[in-house]
């Protein structure tokens, strides 16, 4: 790197002029991803990343390393909670719904219990409170044991 080379557009630029680049896909077909617990996984990562392009591009594709070595509910449960799910807040900046149209109605789920808001006039506020309010599921109890066989059928579902 030159002493010039300060910023991220710069240091792009400069790694760009120093270096070649391949696009590196997803692999659905790598040799480390198993079907686990009736689960085809590469099925579950297609079907995802078909969702993906379509509700963003092919930029946002996630990667065939999320899926890698899964070989119990623990390790498939870490990927979906510690990866894949704040891979997907990040992409949609919190729209929840839009991660529903991901992951399923398994995954997300509506709130009934929507708070009513402060005593304001606001022009907008019965528009607000017909919004729709959507959580992540997260299979888990109070003392974080997973409900395996609920969060098992969820990722069946991803993959149809």
């Amino acid at each position: 790197m030159n002493t010039a080379d300060r910023s991220v557009e710069a240091l792009d630029t400069a790694l760009r002029r120093r270096f070649s680049f391949i696009e590196m896909l997803p692999q659905e077909n790598n040799i480390g991803i198993i079907d686990f617990n009736g689960i085809n996984l590469k099925t579950v990562l297609q079907n995802i990343n078909i969702r993906l392009e379509t509700l963003l591009s092919r930029d946002h594709l996630i990667g065939h390393s999320f899926f890698l070595n899964i070989d119990s509910v623990t390790k498939l449960h870490n990927a979906f909670f510690n990866k894949i799910i704040p891979q997907l807040q990040e992409y949609f900046f919190g729209d929840y719904g839009k991660i529903g149209l991901v992951l399923g109605k398994c995954f997300i789920t509506a709130v009934a219990d929507v708070a009513v808001f402060a005593d304001f006039e606001y022009e907008d506020k019965d528009l607000l409170s017909e919004k729709k309010v959507y959580r992540i599921v997260s299979f888990t109890d109070e003392d974080h044991l997973i409900d395996e066989d609920k969060f098992i059928a969820a990722v069946k579902a991803i993959a149809g």
